[in-house]
């Protein structure tokens, strides 16, 4: 019961919503490390919590977990650009051009970098945002 009267309050939304981003920030850890062992990149980081919490007042105050914050939607929108091209090419066989196959190589490289790039985004945020979630007595050491 008490529990539920937390969430009540502006705090426990706060915090409830921090937890549920801390949540979504380690899978898109576990993503990582699956694409980086894999070298195939396939899908977006997941950023429905971060779109949640982007304009709590606690998680603004997190330099960190803005930096993260901003390079998931940068990698999430590069990925979805570069699938969009990836598909056009391979559609028609007029689009199967050099310079084509040039650029499509090119963005897949970017991808590949912009990937190698979020281990320590996602590292430091998480970091932070667990000193932060220990200091407030959401998760223990």
């Amino acid at each position: 019961m008490l529990g539920f009267l937390k969430t009540l309050t502006p705090q426990g939304r706060s915090n409830k919503a921090l937890m549920h981003f801390y949540e979504e920030l380690k899978k898109n850890l576990e993503i990582f490390y699956v694409m980086d062992q894999r070298q195939f990149i396939d899908m977006e980081f997941r950023s429905i919590e971060w779109a949640r919490i982007k304009g709590i007042a606690a998680a603004q105050s997190y330099s960190k977990v803005q930096v993260y914050g901003a390079s998931v939607e940068d990698f999430n929108a590069f990925y979805r650009e570069f699938k969009e091209f990836e598909k056009w090419y391979a559609a028609d066989m007029a689009n199967k051009t050099k310079e084509n196959a040039q650029k499509l190589h090119t963005q897949r490289s970017g991808l590949e970098a912009k990937l190698k790039a979020m281990y320590p985004v996602i590292v430091a945020a998480g970091a932070e945002l667990e000193y932060k979630l220990i200091e407030l007595g959401l998760i223990k050491q």
